[in-house]
């Protein structure tokens, strides 16, 4: 059944990969397309088929929540620099972005703004001041290294995933280098975005959101949408093929951070 998003509203859909029962699996192989099963053969790492699997049945099965479209009819592609979208549409694509990390898949999507999410599992990030001074702008690496050594890895992977997912919505890859932006974390105002060169994009053109999700990841969403705007998000912890979950409105807060606890 197909399910409208309104101009302001971001869905974010949560899949917890060890929700999932193992022989559902085969059930979204049924899914995918020639080229994604072959992809599926190509990754020999632990768990990297049962991941590519369950990433390409949620993409699929979320773009028909959306569309009443069958599952089976997408046909995906990505741009010159890696981005995934829809080649041939099933009905009137959503815009969307997925990530995963561990255990956890996520697929963010708005009706028709460019959208970045990225999410990262909770870890201790032993050399994050290192790490920051090598890939990060020069004020946000300040900022790790100021950290007291308790939150260092926390600030290092809050930085890193709201950089990550502001170049997913771009979706022009490695042309948008990690040291030629920055983000600002004020306690009291949501992220916001800075440009080492004014003219390479407009700090006013973004919102941006963070999210802790069961103690165990940071995720970061990206929204090409004028500050001034509102963000509307809603989180659905899906199965795919599993019924359709009910969504969770966020609250809404000036902020634009949640902490998204157990169920």
């Amino acid at each position: 059944m197909e399910t409208p998003l309104g101009p302001y509203d971001v869905d974010l859909w949560v899949l917890d990969l060890d929700s999932i029962d193992p022989a559902l699996v085969d059930r979204y192989r049924g899914l995918m397309s020639a080229d994604e099963r072959e992809q599926e053969r190509r990754l020999q790492f632990p768990g990297g088929p049962e991941r590519h699997c369950c990433t390409r049945a949620l993409a699929r099965t979320v773009l028909s929540h959306y569309t009443g479209a069958d599952p089976r009819d997408w046909v995906f592609t990505t741009n010159a620099y890696g981005k995934p979208g829809v080649a041939r549409s099933a009905g009137v694509a959503p815009r969307f972005n997925l990530s995963h990390s561990g255990r956890l898949v996520v697929c963010a999507v708005t009706r028709d703004a460019e959208v970045g999410v990225d999410v990262e599992h909770w870890r201790e990030v032993p050399k994050a001041v290192e790490l920051a001074r090598r890939f990060f702008a020069r004020p946000e690496a300040s900022v790790v290294e100021r950290a007291p050594p308790a939150r260092r890895s926390r600030e290092f992977l809050r930085f890193w995933t709201l950089k990550e997912s502001y170049v997913k919505a771009r979706g022009v890859g490695l042309l948008v280098p990690l040291e030629g932006f920055f983000f600002h974390l004020p306690d009291g105002d949501p992220p916001s975005i800075g440009f080492i060169s004014p003219e390479s994009d407009d700090p006013e053109a973004w919102q941006f959101a963070e999210f802790r999700y069961a103690d165990s990841y940071q995720l970061a969403l990206a929204v090409r949408r004028p500050r001034s705007r509102p963000m509307n998000v809603s989180l659905r912890r899906t199965v795919p093929l599993c019924g359709v979950p009910d969504p969770q409105r966020l609250p809404d807060t000036p902020l634009r951070r949640w902490d998204v606890g157990n169920r």
